[in-house]
């Protein structure tokens, strides 16, 4: 699903291994992952019970990427680009050891630091863009950015929410490889029902239990009804009543074995 921007580019894919190569150069090589391709697997990935629910759609806007570089010298440049509402968020990582993390809207660098030079040994390197935070991390060394919790300070608006994610590398100088990428997304649970109002044990509105008494998450995480959304009093197998979205240990008579929905997280439970 990687995709050079331009015709002529200094990036390549193996064939057989998923291996990316920047063979070097002394302008910027930019390599992008699939937009369609990209918005087709993170949403795809949500549970979602059929097309009914498909205008249910939650956009995703935490996204990290793992890698895992073979440089050659330290005159190279790795830049990791992800996107948050639409907002492009940038992780720098030279190879001389110097590491910032950037926002375009800012000319300054929100952050940096100086780590030592790479040599010949893989380095791993890790981004993620998660809630307010900016997160990089090379080589076991973080550097974070902790922004405002207001999500509008990040560009958040209901036309920004369904703004397509893009994941880019940008690379320049000598050559390098990267043998192993993977990319994450955060599954989240709503926190917001049908009617705009927050839900129960959200950030905004706790819910304390007592003993014997559980707070329970369904496993379509977007659109389960649940603890979180249960308006009736729950009754216990003895007859006992509880508070809305309190299940009473009685009333637990098994044990999950099973991920069965969606399809692309069905899996046995440990």
């Amino acid at each position: 699903p990687w995709q050079p921007t331009v015709t002529e580019n200094a990036w390549r894919l193996a064939k057989e291994g998923n291996c990316l190569t920047f063979n070097g150069s002394e302008n910027t090589n930019i390599i992008a992952f699939d937009e369609k391709h990209l918005q087709a697997h993170l949403n795809g990935f949500l549970p979602y019970n059929g097309p009914v629910s498909y205008k249910l759609n939650y956009h995703i806007s935490d996204v990290k990427v793992s890698l895992l570089v073979q440089p050659q010298d330290e005159h190279s440049v790795l830049i990791i680009t992800l996107t948050k509402y639409g907002r492009p968020c940038r992780a720098e990582v030279h190879f001389d050891g110097t590491c910032l993390l950037c926002d375009d809207r800012q000319v300054e660098p929100l952050r940096q630091t100086k780590l030592a030079p790479f040599g010949t040994a893989p380095v791993p390197i890790a981004f993620a863009v998660v809630d307010h935070q900016m997160i990089l991390n090379v080589g076991g060394n973080q550097l974070l950015y902790e922004g405002s919790d207001d999500p509008k300070a990040w560009g958040y608006s209901n036309d920004a929410a369904s703004s397509i994610y893009q994941v880019t590398l940008t690379a320049q100088g000598k050559p390098f490889t990267i043998p192993h990428l993977t990319l994450y997304r955060d599954v989240h649970y709503t926190n917001i029902d049908a009617m705009g109002h927050i839900c129960r044990g959200a950030e905004g509105n706790p819910l304390t239990l007592g003993k014997n008494e559980f707070f329970v998450l369904g496993d379509n995480t977007a659109f389960s009804h649940d603890s979180r959304f249960w308006s009736e009093p729950s009754l216990s197998v003895s007859g006992a009543t509880y508070p809305a979205g309190i299940l009473p240990r009685e009333n637990i008579i098994g044990r999950a074995v099973k991920i069965y929905w969606p399809p692309q997280r069905s899996k046995p439970i440990n």
